[in-house]
């Protein structure tokens, strides 16, 4: 025991600050779908379907949680939301002024490992000034030299987070968030969830 080498906790830990930046107002209607279906189509195989015969809607100021076991297809109905997929049968339709922000399982898979943190964040918003964007940054923790770490030397929760700093720095009034505190710690993990109930 005499061997371990104590580790000293900061005594003052940052935390993530999620702001919404302003937004035009929704419909009423968020999203409606009618007899909405999926299947995936499977060579040499009958197609999975993944679900069928859904219809619902979302309506403005509801927050809604998707639970379910793995590979029930929660991703999947979420894709086709999105419009990152097409439906196999029914429709989708998004309401008038609707802005969304899609987070899914594998959001960081597309950012750009050349690029540094900065870089990433102000390509989605061209127009802002750097203090706007440093700010931004500021807010999910990247402060002083961080903001000029290359993508490909962030951990996973340090991805996430830059997944969700680019996708709060455009004005949005529909978040859709597949999962995105997989890789956060606890402090950061419980910051979106306050700041989604105070929406």
């Amino acid at each position: 025991m005499d061997k371990i080498e104590r580790i000293t906790l900061p005594s003052d830990p940052k935390n993530m600050s999620v702001q919404f930046p302003e937004c035009p107002r929704s419909g009423d209607q968020v999203v409606v779908f009618s007899h909405l279906g999926k299947a995936w189509e499977i060579s040499g195989k009958p197609d999975h379907q993944v679900f069928s015969g859904l219809d619902g809607a979302v309506m403005r100021g509801n927050r809604i949680a998707l639970t379910g076991i793995n590979g029930a297809g929660k991703s999947t109905l979420l894709k086709v939301i999105t419009g990152q997929t097409a439906p196999s049968e029914g429709e989708v339709t998004l309401g008038a002024s609707v802005r969304f922000g899609y987070f899914s399982q594998y959001s960081s898979d597309v950012l750009n490992p050349n690029r540094s943190v900065f870089e990433e964040v102000s390509d989605r918003i061209p127009y802002a000034s750097i203090s706007s964007v440093k700010n931004i940054l500021g807010s999910f923790q990247f402060t002083g030299d961080d903001s000029d770490k290359k993508i490909s030397v962030l951990s996973g929760g340090e991805k996430s987070r830059v997944m969700l700093a680019c996708m709060l720095a455009v004005p949005v009034n529909f978040l859709i968030l597949d999962e995105p505190t997989n890789h956060l710690d606890i402090q950061s993990r419980e910051s979106p969830a306050r700041s989604v109930v105070s929406f």
